[in-house]
């Protein structure tokens, strides 16, 4: 498969180059005490959670900049919204009335709480949905005890459980895009993940899996070559995630059958410095988390193609910030992740700019809450 950037997307690429500051938002509700963004679709429409006072964690939705907030229907336990489609289309996990673990999709309708859809799977087991794409394909896991196994839900469809692959079972689909290419990641008897590409054939749930192929062995960082976790999936099959274990690197790859890119870290001179790749947009910019020191705290991180950018470093308004995840990146270059804000823990939205005094767009005005 040979990756390919239209035109348009290249050109948004490169203007995307001139726009490394960030008009920072927080994302929250009223009445929370904490809150993440972990995935946001093109329209801008951001999906996570918060947890209010008594503790108890629900997915929310935000729009309009984060100024609209809605908690969705659950199963009646705590839970979490993972993605979201163009068409509005949410999936996440919610923890049913016997405290189990299932995954969802949500609907918008013409109600504040839209329509909440069990997924399916064995009712023994607890089931997570983590990516959809436009066409209703929805990619998870199911965790039985000690055992992961990847499934995908088609629509209309039962659970299809991914076959094992070179004798070992698939753990987790990570992200499927509107070819239905799905990307996952298997844990190996070695104690090394592999990253896998579940290839769609002739008829929907037909499937043909291929290894990602690793990246080249580096003499100063040992053991990248060894291990490949994808997280996420773009439009043209390009991926990423974290290479090796200790220490571990956010990659790239975009072509399955070629090595992945090691994308480095914050401090390349440091061989003990890790980071990790968390989302991937159509450009290939990547959104994910580094550290900058050894054993240290991570940062929220963007690596536009060609440098890794610690994001707390473009803000438009640093104060009171501090980006510690990037868990989310649209083709408009928006970023949304975790982090904290004067001391609290919260989803944040970054939104690009070309000039940082430029005055905030009147959605992000003003820039925090």
């Amino acid at each position: 498969m040979k990756i390919t950037i239209p035109c348009a997307v290249a050109f948004l690429a490169a203007s995307l180059h001139g726009q490394p500051y960030y008009h920072a938002r927080v994302l929250d509700t009223p009445g929370s005490v904490s809150s993440g963004a972990l995935g946001i679709n093109q329209d801008g429409t951001v999906v996570g959670f918060a947890t209010n006072r008594s503790g108890g964690v629900r997915a929310h939705r935000w729009m309009n900049c984060g100024a609209a907030s809605v908690e969705l229907a659950s199963f009646g336990g705590d839970s979490g919204a993972n993605a979201i489609n163009d068409l509005g289309m949410i999936v996440g996990h919610s923890a049913d009335m016997n405290n189990i673990t299932r995954s969802f999709s949500w609907l918008p309708d013409t109600t504040a709480d839209g329509e909440i859809k069990y997924l399916g799977g064995s009712q023994g087991s607890e089931q997570r949905a983590v990516a959809i794409n436009n066409n209703g394909i929805i990619a998870g896991t199911e965790r039985g005890g000690a055992v992961s196994q990847a499934l995908l839900y088609l629509p209309g469809q039962a659970p299809l459980y991914v076959p094992s692959y070179q004798g070992e079972p698939v753990d987790n689909a990570v992200g499927v895009n509107d070819s239905n290419f799905v990307a996952a990641a298997q844990f190996r008897s070695d104690d090394n993940w592999w990253g896998l590409m579940l290839v769609p054939g002739g008829k929907p749930g037909d499937y043909t899996t291929r290894q990602i192929q690793p990246v080249r062995p580096d003499p100063d960082v040992r053991g990248l070559e060894l291990s490949l976790k994808p997280e996420a999936i773009n439009k043209f099959g390009a991926v990423t995630g974290a290479a090796g274990r200790i220490p571990k690197h956010a990659f790239r790859s975009d072509n399955y059958m070629e090595p992945a890119i090691d994308l480095g870290t914050l401090n390349p001179s440091d061989p003990l410095v890790f980071s990790e790749g968390r989302a991937i947009n159509s450009m290939g910019w990547v959104a994910g988390s580094s550290q900058t020191v050894a054993f240290g705290d991570s940062v929220a991180i963007v690596h536009n193609g060609s440098e890794m950018i610690d994001l707390n470093t473009r803000l438009v308004a640093p104060a009171g910030w501090n980006l510690r995840l990037a868990l989310g990146i649209n083709d408009k270059g928006q970023i949304v992740g975790m982090g904290r804000y004067q001391g609290k823990d919260v989803g944040f939205l970054l939104t690009p700019t070309i000039d940082p005094n430029l005055p905030a767009p009147p959605c992000l005005a003003p820039a925090q809450q």
